[in-house]
C-alpha cells in the first residue's frame, strides 16, 4: 500500500477518528487555521473546500458529515474528515461515513489541479 493512498489512519469502530502526522493534510489545515486556534469557521472552510471543484450540494453534504453536532465550525478532526470526504467524492465514491475507510488518493484542490495541468500542457498559450 502506498503511503499517500492512505492519508488517514482510521481507528476501527469510530469512523470520525483520524490519525495525525499526514503532512499534506497538515498543510491544508494550516492554510485554513494559520493561527492554530483549533477552529475552522464556515467561511474559511467553504472558500477552501470550493477549490475542490465539487458541486455545492456535495460540499454541503460533506460539511454536514464533518460537523455532525452543528457547531458551525470544524475542529481539526472535522476538517480532516471533510478532506477525506472530498477525496472520496473526487474518486467517484458516495459521500458518506461508510466511504471514509476506503482507500482513495489525496484530495485535489484548484491550485494543485492547475499546477498539474500546467505540467501536462503548456499554460503560456493565450
Amino acid at each position: 500500500w502506498s503511503a499517500d493512498l492512505l492519508p488517514l489512519q482510521l481507528h476501527s469502530g469510530d469512523p470520525l477518528s483520524t490519525g495525525t502526522g499526514n503532512p499534506v493534510y497538515e498543510n491544508f489545515y494550516r492554510q485554513v487555521d494559520p493561527d492554530n486556534t483549533g477552529r475552522v469557521g464556515p467561511t474559511e472552510a467553504a472558500l477552501f473546500l470550493k477549490k475542490s471543484a465539487l458541486p455545492d450540494s456535495t460540499l454541503g453534504k460533506i460539511w454536514d458529515l464533518a460537523d455532525p453536532e452543528g457547531k458551525g465550525y470544524l475542529d481539526k478532526q472535522g476538517f480532516y474528515v471533510a478532506l477525506r470526504l472530498v477525496a472520496c467524492a473526487q474518486s467517484g465514491h458516495e459521500v458518506s461515513l461508510s466511504s471514509i475507510n476506503l482507500t482513495v488518493a489525496l484530495p485535489k484542490f484548484v491550485s494543485a489541479i492547475l499546477r498539474e495541468a500546467c505540467t501536462q500542457s503548456s499554460c503560456s498559450h493565450e
